[in-house]
């Protein structure tokens, strides 16, 4: 416990001189390696950059690996090289803990380049920690890469990807709008997510594509009114069910009134 809250003190003085002793400390005690991890982030010396990928992000503990993740993210430029290299290591927690540091780099477009082309990794985990990250990028430039990965093999980084999508808010929703015309049921399912993450940003644009003319999107754009349970959404789709045409999107906008119809009820 003293050696814990001594390690945890050197970390909130700053002090770069406590960095040296810290880094010694680092591989060898196993037990303090998140205190040892979470005190060189607080100090930011980028001598512990080195140590931090090595011992941090190849670290046998997700706690320690996530520590390592964020105190190099929060060392900014001075990091960027060193995890640009990480992510050709062998190792797939690195090359992982390397993407999770770099996606979420605001204002290093480096970084951000180099974590977009980590969703092409073989290992799923890696592009997880690549997709989850760039949803902190602040870039709505990775839009088109996030969104790709709506068909990634793992659900678990395409899951990833569309909570990633969604922070980028209003900026997300023309792009997540166009892909509810593709055909592909992970790639439509996704975008959905996505839009129904973003919630009353998305409603207006979606009440613009229940009158375009593409049938699918207009029918995937009534599902999600229905799901949203905007009541600006009713006079919309009242509107369109009187317009008549493909049964299927009929099917969609009566479901839709129905669901609104039920909340407008229930909150009255």
């Amino acid at each position: 416990a003293t050696r814990r809250a001594a390690v945890g003190a050197l970390g909130r003085i700053g002090d770069p001189q406590a960095t040296r002793p810290l880094l010694r400390l680092l591989p060898v005690d196993e037990t303090l390696r998140v205190e040892i991890v979470l005190a060189l982030g607080r100090i930011g010396d980028p001598e512990a950059i080195p140590a931090l990928i090595a011992h941090g992000l190849g670290g046998l503990s997700e706690a320690v690996r996530n520590a390592a993740a964020d105190a190099l993210r929060g060392m900014g430029a001075a990091a960027v090289p060193a995890l640009i290299a990480t992510l050709r290591d062998p190792d797939p927690n690195r090359r992982a803990g390397a993407a999770q540091a770099l996606g979420g780099m605001r204002g290093e477009p480096q970084a951000i380049a180099a974590a977009v082309r980590a969703l092409s990794d073989p290992h799923e985990r890696v592009r997880e920690a690549a997709a989850a990250s760039l949803g902190e990028s602040g870039s709505p430039a990775v839009l088109p890469a996030l969104i790709r990965c709506f068909d990634d093999d793992s659900g678990r980084v395409a899951a990833a990807a569309a909570r990633s999508a969604s922070a980028f808010g209003a900026a997300a929703v023309p792009l997540l709008i166009e892909a509810l015309a593709d055909r592909r049921p992970a790639h439509l399912y996704w975008a959905s997510q996505a839009l129904t993450f973003i919630g009353r940003p998305a409603v207006e644009p979606l009440i613009e594509a229940l009158g375009g003319p593409d049938p699918q999107v207009a029918r995937y754009s009534a599902k999600l009114l229905g799901d949203l349970g905007d009541p600006r959404a009713l006079a919309p789709l009242r509107e369109r069910r009187e317009r008549g045409g493909d049964p299927e999107l009929l099917f969609a906008v009566n479901t839709a009134l129905r669901r609104l119809g039920e909340a407008t009820a229930e909150g009255s």
